[in-house]
């Protein structure tokens, strides 16, 4: 009924240059102003009136009393439903995923600062107590007993002099194996950070902390620099290019190499120590904070 009534009107319009017939018939049923007082359609004005009275009496008694735009639209809508019932394919809205189901646990409005908490307090606890500590302690043993006894044996064998021994021993040796026994904590802390940056679980986490970050005069997109900032400051620091505000790019910048990384941790401990004589040793996951 309406495809017909379009065909009518289509044939009384004239030719307009860039302007398709079809269209113009839609667009003067459903009663666009512009249109209708187009002049090139005023010498057809009373014909074009005539089909749209014709058009609207019979919708009435089909489908009742409603402006004739209304059922257009309602004709259009039912025509894109029909195309989208055959050409697309909706999954049950009752069955999320396993990522859709993790993404409400930990973007939860309660949840997901304690979860979020309790990741970092794992994964600190994993690289400088559980697994990083006990390898650096290893890694230590070594680079100071059987390396520096070969070493060691190896200069008394070629006969050097004490000077050389004790340079090689007490200054490259001791000097180079000092830094060394920080590779396996921040080996283990950056593994975390890309397993955390891979998931996506990183993204989430800017989203959660965002309303605590503007507190502070940030977005949420800090933290990430200053989480990277624990394992070492440099990325942490080249992180902070993806904040887009200038004046928060430069905060988080600023703030970023106030968190201690691994290698200036027990640094920085151990130059805090005669000042705590009265608290006990900690664990290296709980010094963090003296840090």
């Amino acid at each position: 009924m309406i495809e017909n009534a379009v065909a009518s009107i289509g044939r009384l319009l004239p030719d307009i240059r860039g302007l398709n017939k079809r269209w113009l018939a839609l667009q003067y049923l459903e009663g666009n102003p512009v249109v209708r007082s187009m002049p090139e359609l005023q010498r057809v004005k009373d014909r074009l009136q005539a089909v749209c009275r014709e058009l609207e009496g019979d919708l009435q008694k089909e489908e009742g009393p409603a402006p004739l735009k209304q059922v257009i639209y309602k004709k259009r809508q039912q025509f894109i439903d029909e195309i989208i019932a055959e050409a697309v394919k909706i999954k049950d809205p009752a069955k999320r995923t396993m990522t859709e189901t993790i993404d409400r646990i930990v973007t939860n409005k309660y949840a997901g600062v304690p979860i979020f908490i309790a990741a970092m307090y794992l994964m600190f606890c994993i690289t400088f107590d559980w697994v990083g500590a006990p390898l650096s302690d290893l890694l230590d043993r070594f680079i100071s007993g059987p390396l520096t006894d070969w070493i060691q044996a190896g200069l008394r064998q070629v006969h050097a002099a004490p000077f050389i021994e004790d340079i090689v021993i007490n200054g490259i040796i001791a000097g180079v194996g000092g830094v060394l026994v920080f590779v396996p904590q921040i080996f283990v802390l950056f593994f975390f950070i890309s397993f955390i940056e891979d998931s996506g679980y990183m993204a989430r986490i800017a989203m959660v902390m965002d309303r605590f970050m503007e507190s502070v005069g940030l977005n949420g997109k800090a933290i990430i620099p200053l989480i990277i900032g624990f394992g070492c400051n440099v990325p942490g620091v080249m992180a902070a290019r993806t904040i887009e505000q200038p004046k928060e790019r430069l905060l988080t910048v600023l703030l970023t190499p106030l968190m201690s990384c691994s290698a200036r941790l027990r640094s920085t401990v151990c130059s805090l120590r005669p000042f705590l004589k009265n608290i006990r040793r900690s664990s290296s996951c709980l010094s963090i904070f003296w840090a």
